[in-house]
């Protein structure tokens, strides 16, 4: 993903974290303090609403972890926040991220993709996830 600096924030952000509007473009007329307004309205709401349950998305990521015990050629580094991170072949990717989005579960990656759990994502749409995961992962998406 490109990164600009954010130079008030003291570190660099992807350009899809500052709007969805971006989308990985260029910042186009989107002045620095506005995109910087955008990231920190976005973070002092979560701050002040929603802390509390951060625990949750935690937890949950350890439960999407979980789905991928015992498969492999994959590697699942242990979640340490609300992100899950599966190290698996590039070419297994090709099939695999099409497959999961084809049946409503979404990721990021090629070699290492990445599990995002937040907000929107309820204990029902972990064990959903996990059934479609494990699913796929032991039909078409890893055949060579």
């Amino acid at each position: 993903m490109e990164r600009r600096s954010a130079a008030r924030l003291g570190r660099s952000v992807g350009v899809v974290g500052l709007g969805c509007w971006q989308l990985g473009a260029d910042w186009g007329e989107v002045a620095e303090d506005d995109a910087l307004g955008v990231l920190a309205a976005a973070a002092m709401h979560a701050l002040d609403h929603h802390i509390d349950r951060l625990a949750d998305d935690h937890i949950h990521a350890r439960r999407l972890a979980a789905a991928f015990e015992g498969l492999a050629p994959l590697s699942v580094e242990p979640p340490q926040t609300n992100m899950v991170f599966v190290d698996l072949p590039p070419a297994r990717s090709k099939t695999l991220v099409p497959a999961l989005a084809e049946r409503g579960v979404l990721t990021t990656g090629l070699y290492r993709l990445r599990f995002v759990t937040h907000l929107d994502v309820t204990a029902a749409d972990i064990d959903r996830a996990a059934a479609v995961i494990r699913e796929v992962l032991s039909t078409r998406a890893l055949t060579a």
